[in-house]
């Protein structure tokens, strides 16, 4: 059962002082009734629901009408016409409290069975003028798919809907200012027409959508601070202008199509993105791209103060991953550059790279990602990541010796400048020839490099007292690069 908040109305005075009490039928005194009204309020509000809190005008006249004075309201495990008519009644119900303030929250619970009544019990508590709407679905496997028409509510700061799947559409009469003091707004189901209903928002702040979404993500904010954004469908089109919004988290899936994407966030201070594609949509050769993300680290480092309190100086900094699979087709080189072009953010000074299965030659693809100008000149870190085939699987994905993964075969000779370029790792070093000249070529363009860590691949095969060796030392002539847990 859902939990309300505390909340009540100014109460009427107490009983003044030799007031005759009130008796039970068995003749005991009924202490209860004669506590003031504020005291009944709290004791009406851990009934945690007001259909229960309504009921109690039964017990004596002192009860009557007490329970108008809550302003949390909780309904929930009713059927819908058991909601509907205590939202009904404590509308209508004359109040014994002078100055009654607005309902401050309304919290509906509902069966999934009962979702084609989720527009009629939504109109209902309109009516109540709430600052704060929750209003949920319990999950029901039998349930049939309706279509919920989100109504008017013009004096919510906060609106929370959590329909599973079922599709949510905006008011069909809506015009600018509907919405007028809504700051919060929290979608969960397949979410219609989303750039019509956010416009009809003013004042919003903070912005969760999750569920299934059009093939369009369109949010246009003069006042949007907070954004986070998890589709599960494939998306063609991300439109986004928010000048003052601080966080952003997109989640989402890339069709087929090329996505068209426009976004404006000149103010965002954090970005936690992610992105998956389906196979072969986007690939270098053989390699298929399947995820891509972004994400706001934090690092403490050295200023060099004495100071104990001053050592150490929290660096906050953006991380591009990738996720990179073998496929069995061979495609042309697609542009990388204009992928992400497309990004919120350019300045990435962690690379972390995971390659599935490890048993490739990769390093083509990443010469051709540094060369790319804001990555090769903004990384700082580059993090190259094997993930290995499961251990108890017979039968590995193995490199044959005509296979396409090592073209074109002229990276070994190619020269940048990664200046910027300070720590190299490689997780799941196997020591072969085209590692070994991946990490040569590494050290010859980065002059400026500080660390190098390489931890050895796990055996597929472990014999009696074997153990995987930690991560490596490695000196060279220009530099001593140490062991590296904290990469």
């Amino acid at each position: 059962m859902a939990v309300c908040r505390e909340g009540f109305r100014r109460s009427t005075p107490p009983l003044p002082h030799g007031a005759r009490s009130r008796h039970d039928p068995d003749g005991g005194v009924d202490l209860i009734s004669a506590l003031p009204d504020d005291m009944l309020l709290l004791v009406l509000a851990r009934l945690r629901c007001v259909r229960a809190a309504a009921q109690t005008s039964l017990l004596s006249r002192r009860w009557r009408g007490i329970w108008t004075g809550l302003t949390d309201l909780t309904l929930s495990d009713l059927k819908p016409s058991a909601i509907e008519a205590a939202l009904a009644r404590f509308n209508a119900a004359p109040t014994r409290f002078a100055a009654s303030p607005p309902v401050s929250t309304v919290n509906i619970s509902l069966s999934e069975r009962y979702a084609a009544h989720a527009s009629s019990l939504l109109r209902a508590a309109v009516r109540l003028s709430a600052e704060e709407l929750v209003f949920t679905f319990q999950r029901c496997h039998m349930a049939e798919r309706a279509i919920i028409v989100l109504p008017y509510f013009r004096r919510a700061t906060s609106i929370e809907l959590d329909i599973h799947s079922h599709r949510i559409d905006p008011p069909r009469e809506c015009y600018a200012g509907s919405f007028s003091a809504l700051q919060k707004l929290s979608l969960s189901g397949n979410i219609i027409h989303l750039g019509f209903l956010l416009s009809r928002c003013p004042r919003l702040r903070v912005i969760k959508l999750t569920g299934s979404t059009t093939d369009d993500i369109m949010v246009h904010s003069a006042t949007l601070e907070d954004l986070d954004i998890s589709t599960d469908t494939g998306c063609n089109n991300i439109d986004i202008v928010a000048p003052v919004l601080k966080i952003l988290q997109l989640k989402f899936h890339v069709g087929w199509n090329n996505i068209r994407m426009s976004i404006s966030t000149p103010m965002v201070e954090k970005v936690s993105w992610r992105c998956s594609y389906p196979m072969w949509a986007f690939s270098f050769g053989f390699l298929s791209l399947e995820n891509l993300a972004i994400g706001t680290k934090e690092r403490h480092v050295h200023t060099g103060n004495d100071t104990c309190s001053q050592a150490q100086q929290l660096s906050r900094f953006y991380g591009l991953h990738l996720r990179i699979s073998a496929t069995s087709y061979s495609s042309g080189p697609l542009n990388f550059v204009q992928e992400i072009q497309k990004l919120p953010v350019t300045n990435f000074p962690l690379l972390e790279l995971s390659f599935i299965p490890s048993l490739h030659v990769y390093a083509a693809l990443v010469m051709h990602l540094l060369q790319i100008s804001w990555i090769g000149s903004s990384t700082k870190m580059l993090k190259v990541i094997h993930i290995e085939a499961q251990v108890w699987s017979k039968v590995r994905e193995t490199c044959q010796g005509d296979c396409p993964c090592d073209e074109p075969k002229n990276w070994r000779s190619q020269s940048i400048s990664l200046t910027c370029l300070e720590e190299f790792e490689i997780t799941g070093f196997s020591a072969k020839d085209h590692e070994h000249d991946f990490l040569t070529l590494i050290l010859r363009c980065s002059p400026t490099l500080k660390r190098v860590t390489l931890t050895l691949q796990r055996r597929e095969i472990q014999g009696p007292g074997y153990s995987t060796p930690p991560p490596h030392t490695v000196h060279t002539p220009k530099a001593r690069y140490k062991d590296a847990d904290a990469l």
